[in-house]
């Protein structure tokens, strides 16, 4: 005789991934409760009678196959899902504890151990101590017991709270009467709502405990990442509620901001209507009712008839089926499906037959998810039996390595089969194959997943299935192709090198720390240290990338780090460009000579500029215009780059422009893009971008399609395009930001500006030497020499103050403010703009006019003065305040801003602060982001480096009475006045 076959020792974490962590926590639950009974081991069956506090169930989990298992149980779960349910699970905890598998003690469910209202931790050790041993000892006491989230990173020290809120529908009542209840959760962070999904998961939080607890099992019910919207049943919402007992976090839909009340262990106003309706009959996995006595089998055979689900009965070679009484609807549907499906009605029993393996395979193939998903269809224990091995197919996907990437098939899993098998059971209309485990049918759900992959894949949204699909793919296209075979098959395993490459573009809390100089690193906030772990790892894996950080956030000196990285670590690789609009190129110098002081730098612009290979070459980073470029292509293009950096991205979005057409000739390792608005008028903006970054990555559609088409067509561009870009807002990173952000913005004079500067420089120090020689009086001297400053002052801020027949180009300061504005308006920011000209506030109105940008403009002239400053605060859609020095300088609220421009910047810096708490002022809930223009090489330099020092006097350079000219000398003047 053989001997006895033993349980199979199934450890808990395989339990967890078998049913879930929270069916196997409710199913501790029921043993610690004393709810299961008559736990038999009849091999290869498991099963037990479990009371679940609604109904008993007889439960019986077949063992027979791990991978393969068959739950046989009457709830929801196995019968419309064909899930592991916890009824099984309990049964085999009680099966498996008395074989000594499990210790008794680990069947009490784990509750959380820190108090209510104290904030869950990821570390709640608060005090370190010499004594090791007793800070574990300390650490292991006060974690908290039970599950921890997954989906987010805790921590009270640095965490942000998050309000959490479970949102239930007020047609709860109809809904519970369907059982299909869909909830919602909501999380708060600082008021404002975020899915879960859209979460950042890179930063830390803080919940309450008894918060975290429930979270955590509604995190395993959502197998294993929090969601926004869930369906659940009557028994699943009682079962949440259970654990979620007494918290305040319990909101109807159209009262959310007022939580439910608790009493005792009902929740208001949703308990009454979670009762199960009268019982009907227990099902298994596949339908079928448990072995029961005669007297019991006889009341289910006449409740059959008054069953309201379709009942299903027979073989792999027959079927009989029984629809509910009624003449429309879903019935309806039911009784078309089988007409069509070949089905013969029997009037008098008023069943329907279907004869032959094929026919009864095909049929259920083509319409198990009608009848079991759908309609909740019955099946006996006679045709459940008889299909006992009979499975639904899967998806399956492979990669292998190749030269210069990957490939990558989508098909059908053959189980062992060769692939032939599917494609000769297809070609001749059988909708199933045969395995050595029993038949597998192929659904038409299959089919369509296998299509939209596909189709997603190659890029053709009209191709059909290919079952020998089997391409090549580029290193750039592993993302995308990621994403599609984890949507398909769970446990997808591509090489480790695929991994490596996609993985921490999917997910940034798998990027590996860049090598950052250990100074520059301090100074970095920590999304900045992410951002230039990010550039590294798509660099050592030649791809592309677009950090588009919102303004203000740093993506320069970002880029900076990332740059000095190369040329420490990869110097072969070869010397860095810039290319960047030329009011901007001396920006870029100098905050390369304040962050990244070991890179040699050339900044390659203006006149008698070098465009000797063997001379660029001799240099680290090299910074020129789009303009410069354009020009000395043919130099740049023999130049093999480490790194091609194009900031402010949205100059290359038009493919025609001469700027887009330059950078794509250049040669580079790597190439990058920085801009705060990635996409400015249309998906053609992105394709352009992607031009450069990835030359024939983002292919372009046929044009004449249709409009689905073509949606379907910019949809999958946007998932194309979204591994490679980079964006932060403030709002995500606004725990690592000051309450104010001061930047300043150098901007280089064109040709036109510099001539007209430089004549009037060298009039004015021409005329102060003539006086000097003639004799003239100190204090006569000083106020012609007041007089020119202030022209000098009003060509830095625009030169048509004093010759309007320049042009707007002809303005650096200009072409530098309204880069910021369209970078500020699409982001969402709204800025004042400060000047002490209202000449120069004139030119910016027209400027904004001319781009049909609305503003709001207040100066001396301005009678309502209060009513501009309201209609700014309570019109979103207004982004821009032109306000001048005397009129908006003290005294108003602008918290409707959160960016301020300094155009031309005022030398007192009390005035200037107080400019900037125009916005920075109580009542900001935003970080505020003061930027100066100053005009590199000008008098508006010399007064920035005199400005800390000697602040009196400059307060007292630029007042406007008569009195200063007794405070300055005339050394002081000409310092002011000198060239470089």
């Amino acid at each position: 005789m053989a001997p006895r076959q033993p349980l199979p020792n199934i450890s808990e974490d395989d339990l967890i991934d078998l049913a879930g962590g929270a069916t196997v926590l409710l199913a501790k639950e029921l043993v610690a409760k004393g709810k299961v009974k008559k736990a038999l081991w009849t091999p290869p069956v498991a099963e037990a009678l479990v009371d679940d506090g609604t109904e008993s169930r007889e439960a019986r989990w077949n063992l027979r196959s791990i991978t393969f298992q068959r739950n046989e149980c009457g709830c929801e779960v196995s019968v419309g899902r064909r899930k592991l349910c916890v009824h099984s699970v309990a049964a085999y905890l009680v099966l498996a504890t008395k074989e000594g598998y499990m210790k008794p003690e680990t069947m009490a469910p784990p509750k959380p151990a820190a108090p209510p209202g104290k904030p869950a931790t990821a570390t709640t050790t608060k005090e370190k101590t010499a004594d090791t041993k007793k800070e574990k000892s300390k650490e292991a006491e006060t974690t908290p017991a039970g599950p921890r989230l997954k989906s987010l990173t805790l921590s009270e020290k640095r965490g942000t709270p998050i309000e959490v809120r479970f949102i239930i529908p007020p047609n709860i009542v109809t809904a519970a009467a369907r059982d299909e209840i869909i909830c919602r959760l909501e999380l708060r962070v600082d008021g404002a709502q975020v899915a879960p999904e859209n979460l950042d998961r890179s930063k830390a939080w803080t919940i309450e405990p008894d918060t975290v607890f429930f979270l955590a099992i509604l995190e395993n019910l959502c197998h294993g990442k929090l969601q926004g919207i869930l369906p659940l049943t009557r028994r699943h919402l009682r079962q949440l509620l259970a654990i979620g007992k007494g918290l305040k976090i319990f909101r109807m839909a159209n009262a959310p901001e007022t939580a439910l009340a608790w009493d005792g262990d009902q929740l208001d106003k949703v308990h009454e209507h979670l009762d199960e309706p009268a019982a009907t009959p227990q099902t298994n996995a596949t339908g079928e009712a448990p072995d029961d006595g005669p007297e019991e089998k006889e009341v289910r055979s006449q409740e059959r008839g008054r069953d309201d689900r379709p009942w299903v009965d027979g073989s792999m070679k027959w079927l009989r089926i029984r629809l509910p009484q009624q003449s429309s609807g879903p019935v309806a549907e039911l009784r078309d499906m089988l007409q069509r499906s070949g089905f013969t009605l029997e009037t008098t029993t008023r069943e329907w037959y279907l004869a032959g393996t094929i026919q009864v395979l095909n049929f259920l193939a083509r319409h198990h998810k009608l009848l079991m998903t759908d309609n909740g269809a019955f099946f006996t224990h006679n045709l459940s039996h008889s299909l006992r091995n009979v499975d639904l197919a899967k998806a399956k996907c492979d990669a292998s390595e190749e030269n210069d990437g990957f490939r990558f098939a989508i098909g059908i899993d053959p189980e062992g089969k060769s692939p032939k098998v599917i494609q000769e059971a297809l070609s001749s209309g059988r909708m199933f194959f045969y395995t050595d485990q029993g038949p597998r049918l192929i659904t038409p759900e299959l089919m369509e997943s296998i299509r939209n992959a596909q189709r997603r894949i190659t890029g053709e949204s009209k191709r059909d299935v290919d079952l020998d699909l089997n391409l090549k793919i580029g290193y750039a296209d592993l993302a995308s192709a990621d994403a599609i075979a984890e949507e398909l098959q769970a446990a997808f395993a591509p090489p480790e090198t695929w991994s490596k490459r996609s993985s921490a573009i999917r997910n940034l809390s798998k990027l590996q720390p860049a090598p950052i100089r250990e100074e520059l690193s301090t100074i970095l906030r920590i999304y900045q240290q992410v951002g230039v772990a990010w550039l590294w790892h798509i660099h050592n894996n030649s791809l592309g990338g677009l950090l588009a950080d919102e303004m203000g956030l740093g993506k320069t000196v970002q880029a900076l780090a990332f740059m000095e990285a190369l040329r420490q670590h990869r110097p072969e690789d070869g010397p860095c460009l810039v290319v960047c609009p030329a009011s901007l190129v001396e920006n870029w110098r100098r905050e390369a000579r304040r962050f990244t002081p070991s890179l040699k730098v050339l900044a390659h612009h203006g006149q008698n500029r070098f465009t000797a290979q063997e001379y660029l070459q001799r240099f680290d980073l090299v910074i020129t215009s789009y303009g410069t470029l354009s020009r000395d292509i043919a130099a740049f293009s023999l130049i093999t780059w480490g790194a091609a950096i194009c900031d402010e991205g949205q100059n290359i979005k038009n493919s025609r422009a001469q700027a887009a057409k330059a950078v794509k000739q250049l040669v580079a390792k790597g190439r990058y893009i920085l801009t705060g608005t990635p996409v400015e008028n249309s998906l053609e903006d992105l394709r352009s971008l992607f031009g450069f970054l990835m030359p024939g990555y983002l292919p372009k559609p046929e044009e004449r399609i249709q409009a689905e088409e073509r949606k379907w067509h910019d949809d999958r561009l946007l998932q194309m395009a979204a591994p490679y870009i980079l964006r932060r807002s403030k709002v995500a990173v606004a725990p690592e930001l000051p309450a104010k952000i001061e930047q300043i913005v150098y901007c280089d004079f064109e040709d036109n500006q510099k001539k007209i500067y430089d004549e009037y420089l060298e009039s004015t120090r021409k005329e102060i030497f003539e006086m000097e020689m003639g004799g003239a009086t100190q204090a006569r001297i000083q106020m012609a020499a007041f007089n020119q400053l202030l022209r000098l002052r009003q060509i830095c801020a625009d030169p048509r103050i004093l010759d309007p027949k320049m042009e707007e180009a002809d303005s650096a300061k200009l072409q530098a403010f309204l880069e910021l504005v369209e970078e500020s308006k699409d982001a969402g920011h709204r800025m004042l703009v400060f000047s002490t000209f209202v000449t120069a506030l004139q030119l910016l109105k027209t400027a904004l006019e001319d781009r049909d940008i609305p503003y709001c403009y207040l100066d001396g002239s301005t009678k309502d003065r209060q009513g501009v400053c309201d209609t700014f605060n309570s019109t979103p859609t207004i982004p821009v305040m032109l306000m001048s020095l005397k009129a908006g300088g003290t005294g108003l609220n602008l918290t409707g801003a959160d960016t301020v421009i300094h155009f031309d910047p005022w030398w007192n810096p009390a005035a200037e602060a107080q400019a900037t708490d125009r916005a920075h002022r109580i009542g900001q809930t935003r970080t505020v982001t003061s930027i100066k223009l100053i005009a590199s090489g000008t008098i508006e330099e010399r007064v920035m480096e005199l400005q800390k020092s000697k602040s009196e006097m400059l307060r007292k350079l630029l007042t406007e009475s008569d009195s200063v000219s007794s405070g300055l000398s005339l050394d002081v003047i000409k310092d002011l006045l000198r060239k470089d």
